[in-house]
């Protein structure tokens, strides 16, 4: 499942992460009714009280962040294998999906963290540094760790920024060397 960075997503996710491995060993045979008992048996032992209310959108949220995900793998497989206009469906189908979920939960950082990583890997580090700053915005001063991660997402789209300029500086050697000499300079800073 997606772990989603709120709480109460993450002790959702865990429900049904739990409830997936379930099925697949022998669990599933059981009477219904031992199932249900042991899914709200591992409810109560992994809802933490003190943790946010349960929020009815968070697992659509969640299975909206899968999506993006999925969608993403789709568009970098079709760009791999040439599939212009296969790429451009699923990455129109990220936008759409990541609108959904950013309607849902406003202040969650999944979908940005997803969108923002999808647009790093296709070397768009304009737009993905522009989310990557978003998600600085909405996350608690407790996650330390995701600060960190965003914060060194940032340096790479940075990185990434002066590595493009840096080889159309140099095209092929048929550019400037000096220009892509202090492009490197800087990458190295």
């Amino acid at each position: 499942g997606t772990w989603c960075v709120s709480p109460a997503s993450k002790n959702i996710s865990r429900i049904f992460s739990y409830c997936s491995l379930e099925k697949q060993t022998s669990l599933y045979s059981l009477p219904m009714t031992a199932f249900v008992l042991r899914y709200l048996l591992l409810f109560c032992l992994m809802w933490d009280v003190s943790s946010a209310p349960l929020n009815p959108n968070s697992y659509k949220y969640d299975v909206l962040c899968d999506e993006i995900i999925s969608a993403a793998q789709l568009c970098a497989s079709a760009h791999n294998q040439n599939d212009a206009s296969g790429a451009k469906k699923a990455e129109e189908e990220v936008q759409r999906t990541f609108q959904k979920a950013v309607a849902l939960e406003p202040n969650e950082p999944q979908a940005y963290m997803h969108l923002a990583t999808f647009y790093t890997n296709s070397n768009r580090f304009d737009k993905a540094t522009e989310l990557w700053e978003k998600i600085l915005t909405v996350l608690s001063s407790d996650q330390t760790d995701v600060v960190k991660h965003v914060q060194s997402q940032l340096k790479h789209c940075q990185y990434g920024k002066i590595s493009i300029a840096r080889d159309q500086a140099y095209k092929n050697g048929e550019g400037d060397i000096h220009i892509a000499l202090e492009l490197a300079k800087q990458q190295l800073e």
